[in-house]
């Protein structure tokens, strides 16, 4: 004998699946990444700067850390601007922001910047019609870079090449010196 299925609970079953698919899809890479936030904070603090052990950076990139040494400081916004003061050695590296969706902002690396000593400024957009359109505006290129972003919270990481297990320690040392710093915004009084 011979089961019939409705024809209703098949289409409902396969709306299951593309809503089950889609909100997997939409929803899965910001909790990851909330997750890698949350991870960072435990290691480093909110707007502090730490230099991750191997087992940190595999944890926080998905990446075998093997010939490098990885910074992270998360940071929040809400008190003020972050300015991201970074020291490295000569060799490559690259600075990284990251937003709470793991969305790539803003990366620079030693090539680009040409110095060794490096100024990154963070700012909360203000633009309404920025922040509605997922934009963020163009660094602004001095004495160093600052960019505009429309989250809140985010990641800041700092990679250098390491491929000299005998100099690693100094050089974690070095990269150690980088500091995050919260400047307070000044609100305007309209009058």
């Amino acid at each position: 004998m011979r089961m019939k299925v409705p024809v209703f609970w098949i289409c409902v079953a396969g709306l299951l699946a593309v809503v089950v698919h889609l909100s997997y899809v939409l929803f899965s890479p910001t909790l990851a990444m909330e997750s890698k936030l949350d991870r960072a904070v435990a290691k480093t603090g909110v707007n502090a700067m730490a230099v991750l052990s191997p087992a940190e950076a595999r944890t926080l990139t998905g990446l075998p850390p093997n010939g490098s040494i990885y910074a992270a400081c998360p940071y929040n916004l809400r008190h003020g601007d972050l300015t991201i003061a970074a020291r490295f050695p000569a060799r490559p590296w690259t600075i990284s922001v990251y937003g709470r969706t793991g969305t790539r902002i803003f990366s620079v690396n030693d090539k680009q910047a040409g110095v060794d000593d490096v100024s990154l400024t963070i700012k909360r957009g203000s633009d309404i019609f920025d922040m509605l359109t997922d934009s963020a505006t163009a660094p602004e290129i001095g004495d160093g870079w600052s960019v505009e972003v429309k989250e809140r919270r985010g990641l800041v990481l700092l990679w250098m090449a390491d491929s000299d297990p005998a100099i690693g320690d100094r050089l974690r040392a070095d990269l150690a010196q980088s500091k995050c710093t919260i400047t307070p915004r000044v609100e305007s009084v309209s009058g």
